[in-house]
């Protein structure tokens, strides 16, 4: 990991919108890859799932913080700014509850660091991390 004040940019990670295919973001990484900045595209359940019923925001966070955010942060120690677009939003921002700049305790302990935007969207409080998208908790940003 780059220490602070370092010129190393940080991995992008997008958390796309219900119903927009990753493609829909193909435009936008490019132009950051073309600035020098690594990306990287979340994936959800919940992302046009085929049993629409069965979706929730808990296991969109999950997937999200187990397929996505640990890898970057933990396993390839990377700095992360999170761009969450619409309802990523929601277990974007969940996923990253307890993750940001702060010791890590493991042998050749590192800072984290981790950064986020949401863009109009949807946000969720660290406390309601584990609610689903349906209840009213979460707040318009």
């Amino acid at each position: 990991m780059a220490a602070l004040g370092t010129t190393t940019k940080p991995t992008i990670l997008l958390v796309p919108g219900a119903w927009f295919p990753q493609s829909s973001y193909d435009g936008f990484l490019k132009v950051l890859r073309e600035a020098g900045y690594p990306t990287a595209c979340a994936s959800y359940p919940s992302l046009n799932p085929e049993e629409p019923e069965k979706a929730d925001a808990a296991a969109d966070t999950a997937f999200i913080r187990r397929t996505s955010l640990l890898p970057l942060v933990e396993a390839e120690e990377k700095d992360v700014v999170i761009i969450m677009h619409s309802y990523g939003g929601i277990p974007g921002s969940a996923a990253a509850t307890g993750l940001g700049r702060r010791p890590v305790t493991r042998p050749a302990a590192r800072e984290e660091s981790l950064d986020w935007s949401t863009s109009p969207g949807l946000w969720c409080r660290e406390a309601q991390a584990s609610r689903t998208a349906r209840e009213d908790r979460c707040r318009c940003g």
